[in-house]
């Protein structure tokens, strides 16, 4: 095969290509939860009388844990939060979640695609570990996930970090570390193949 036969059939991947792995984000590339999380907290804003509209939420919190905006939210409420709050809305997000979440449209065939190769293929999400179990599990990507590979706690983007500590090959063997500095967990899952269908 020549160097222009290959440059016409694109990229190859496979264990002898020069990238480790292939690394899916979760919320918004494998499952389609964001605007389901987004609606929840417009109706939750909203319900501590803040008046704000679902785009305007959706701008200001999108990529954002809720844990981390509660002065902003306090601040837009000009009062404190309700006791307990933030447990109210970890509970009726997950809830609905798992309820509504699907896959992304077409991402179990670019999942297979790749994986046919023989490259591993990997989620990570810097979101909480229940949040992201659940919505695994709910569109079937959990049951063939081979096991957690790695966790990294980190200040850092979630990319950076698995770069920095080489995780992208989601094949060793870590045991979960956090460090002193954390502000949360992220993960990663190495994802045996795809699942067939969406849950419906």
């Amino acid at each position: 095969m020549t160097a222009a036969d290959r440059a016409d059939r694109g990229p190859t991947l496979g264990p002898s290509s020069r990238f480790d792995c292939v690394i899916f984000d979760c919320d918004g590339v494998l499952v389609d939860s964001e605007p389901i999380v987004n609606r929840v907290l417009n109706e939750m804003l909203n319900e501590l009388g803040i008046a704000i509209s679902l785009e305007d939420s959706t701008k200001m919190f999108l990529g954002r844990a809720v844990r981390e905006e509660l002065h902003n939210i306090e601040r837009m409420r000009g009062a404190p939060l309700p006791e307990n709050w933030l447990s109210h809305w970890l509970v009726r997000r997950n809830q609905v979640l798992e309820a509504e979440v699907q896959s992304v449209p077409y991402v179990r065939e670019a999942v297979a695609a790749i994986a046919a190769t023989g490259m591993p293929v990997c989620v990570a999400s810097g979101a909480d570990r229940i949040k992201v179990k659940l919505q695994l599990t709910r569109t079937g990507w959990w049951s063939c996930s081979s096991r957690m590979s790695a966790s990294i706690s980190s200040r850092r983007p979630k990319w950076s970090a698995a770069s920095r500590h080489r995780t992208c090959t989601c094949s060793r063997r870590a045991p979960w570390v956090r460090s002193r500095r954390a502000a949360r967990w992220w993960k990663t899952v190495r994802l045996a193949s795809p699942p067939a269908s969406p849950r419906a």
